[in-house]
């Protein structure tokens, strides 16, 4: 039967070895993975998949052919992305006449699906806090509370740190980038 192996934060078991101070449990980690991945038999239906906001940090052992074959950058969502995650997360929140879906998505410009989850739980905890759920409604001035002190997770800096680990690896193995 087909088998699907998923890692999320891969750089936290899979990290650059010799970085830990960890009595070298995760390089032991790194080394069964690595052992996993090039087997003694080919796998047959068996698709390895992993997610990580800190390529620079994973061990460049991983990234070798027949182990992690393709890398594929997913970045900040877009304007239409952020409007479908903001759907989700106010579903259930009584949003007042002023909030629209896409107001919020204009003024919520790189931030992550996390980030957008955390501005409207913050919102509406602000407007509980308050007593002032305008009708039982959470308001834009609820958001624009939050906006003024909470900022994108996703800075500059990371943002350019994956367009060159792209880079050095678009330069070195041109398929191996998506």
């Amino acid at each position: 039967a087909p088998v699907i192996i998923f890692f999320d934060e891969l750089d936290s078991i899979a990290g650059n070895r010799g970085i830990h101070l960890d009595s070298g449990v995760g390089n032991r980690v790194l080394d069964q993975l690595l052992t996993e991945l090039d087997g003694l038999e080919v796998l047959q239906n068996v698709l390895f998949i992993t997610a990580t906001n800190r390529p620079d940090l994973l061990d460049q052992s991983l990234l070798r052919p027949g182990r992690i074959d393709k890398l594929i950058y997913i970045g900040p969502p877009d304007k239409t992305a952020r409007e479908k995650i903001l759907e989700v997360h106010t579903k259930n929140v009584p949003l007042a006449k002023e909030v629209t879906i896409k107001l919020l998505a204009e003024k919520t410009e790189g931030f992550s699906g996390a980030d957008l989850e955390g501005l409207v739980r913050e919102a509406t905890l602000l407007a509980i806090e308050e007593n002032d759920l305008n009708k039982n409604k959470v308001s834009l001035k609820h958001f624009e509370a939050i906006l003024a002190r909470v900022k994108s997770t996703i800075s500059s800096q990371s943002e350019q740190a994956y367009s060159e680990f792209k880079q050095h690896y678009k330069d070195y193995k041109p398929s191996y980038v998506a």
